[in-house]
């Protein structure tokens, strides 16, 4: 067992090469994080003009922070392995909005610990209660979905099970970044990280799901978590008090944001707080909606759906205008529903890749004339079994369109990051699944 005072205040160089300056956190009640020096960084120079002594230049080295298992807590080498865990799960992820281990190492045999980027501008944790700009709240989200879409889209998906305030620092070009990886999980391997685990995570972010009894770990609840800590961000206080999502199994309803913001934040951060894990966005569709700032998602929307309108509208028109007896409302709703599908069939066979948003908002409003038509009493049966055929090939292109946001999203990242080859390997990857998409659309 190693005693950390022995390397405070200039005594030692802790593993033989970082200099600790002072405690920066806990983490987890399990270990420290510190600011450190690492010496093996230090610029060198000569003594004097004239002589060859060769000396340190203080204050060069670079500082980096330091994840230090905590002595008293060492039982067995599942502290070790906890550690070795952190820094393999994330190892090879690469995204701007990450800030993970970047190296570990073990000190006299028994104390692991891990080498971390040092950002000095803390954690979001200083910023509850204060974010009323919003332009930095849109930034906020956009910061921290893209990061978690980016894990999300992992093979096998990451899911980082502690999205809190305290876990999104802030980097030097003040780029919102999440770190601690110590209980995250890849998606369907096996996960002893449950309640009854004191490192299971911070109750107060844990969804209601999670305090279901065979609780699996998924994406959906670090939506919910990230719900939370923006809330938190903007009113000061988490939504559900000291129990999390239990509380809100118990109330079922989200105590209304106050402050003054867009309507299109509330609604967001409502929608990510969803009781039911199946009506939260995915990370990918926040990013989205964050990168345009909500308005142009909206106003994309609006536009599309009064074309429709108006296109099913002309289409009415002309069916009762141009028959001499008026066709059945099952036939007329199937037109207007061909006719929607039509259009993004002549838009899938152009060059371009697919307009997410509009496509699928195309798809949908064809799958709502769809809908009508079944309801009605007077139906054509061939046609009746057609476009219900249409209706499950229309629903099945709903992962693919998934994906596709995904992409799109680290493909904007990539070029705005300035990485050639990663953005070229994503335009391709782009370029592939619209193409499948597109293919889909043409056959349907």
């Amino acid at each position: 067992m190693i005693e950390i005072e022995k390397y405070i205040d200039d005594k030692g160089l802790f593993d033989g090469r970082y200099l600790l300056l002072r405690q920066l956190s806990t983490a987890g009640g399990t270990a420290d994080v510190w600011l450190a020096e690492d010496k093996d960084t230090e610029d060198e120079k000569l003594a004097d003009e004239d002589g060859d002594e060769i000396v340190k230049v203080e204050g060069s080295a670079v500082l980096v922070a330091i994840k230090i298992y905590r002595p008293k807590n060492i039982l067995d080498a599942e502290g070790i392995q906890t550690f070795k865990k952190e820094y393999k799960t994330v190892y090879n992820c690469h995204h701007a909005n990450l800030l993970k281990p970047t190296g570990f190492a073990i000190i006299d045999e028994s104390i692991p610990y891990l080498i971390m980027p040092y950002c000095e501008k803390g954690s979001a944790e200083r910023l509850v209660g204060k974010v009323s700009d919003k332009d930095e709240i849109w930034k906020f989200i956009f910061d921290t979905a893209s990061g978690l879409a980016y894990l999300h889209s992992c093979k096998p998906p990451i899911i980082h099970q502690d999205i809190k305030p305290a876990n999104i620092l802030i980097d030097d070009k003040n780029n919102y970044c999440i770190t601690d990886f110590g209980i995250s999980v890849k998606s369907g391997n096996d996960n002893e990280n449950y309640l009854d685990d004191e490192n299971s995570g911070t109750i107060i972010y844990m969804p209601p799901e999670r305090f279901i009894e065979g609780y699996e770990a998924n994406a959906k609840s670090d939506v919910w978590s990230l719900g939370a800590t923006i809330y938190e961000l903007i009113t000061g206080d988490v939504p559900f008090g000291d129990k999390g999502g239990e509380r809100q199994s118990e109330t079922n309803v989200i105590p209304p944001i106050k402050e003054k913001i867009p309507k299109s934040i509330k609604s967001l951060v409502y929608s990510c707080l969803d009781a039911n894990p199946e009506k939260r966005p995915s990370a990918e569709a926040i990013a989205e909606i964050a990168r345009k700032k909500g308005k142009r998602y909206f106003i994309i929307n609006s536009f599309v759906l009064l074309a429709l309108i108006i296109i099913a509208s002309l289409i009415i028109t002309w069916t009762y205008t141009n028959s001499s007896d008026a066709e059945p409302p099952f036939v007329t709703l199937c037109n207007s529903g061909d006719s929607i599908i039509n259009i993004e069939k002549d838009n899938a066979a152009t060059d371009k890749p697919v307009e997410n948003i509009i496509s699928r908002k195309r798809l949908n409003e064809a799958c709502d004339f769809y809908n009508k038509a079944l309801q009605e009493e007077e139906y054509i049966v061939e046609r009746r079994d057609s476009i219900a055929n249409r209706m499950e090939e229309i629903r099945s292109l709903s992962s693919l369109y998934d994906k596709y946001e995904g992409i799109c999203d680290s493909l904007q990242m990539a070029i705005e990051d300035g990485a050639e080859i990663q953005t070229e390997l994503l335009k391709n990857k782009r370029d592939e699944i619209s193409s499948k998409i597109k293919n889909n659309i043409i056959a349907l």
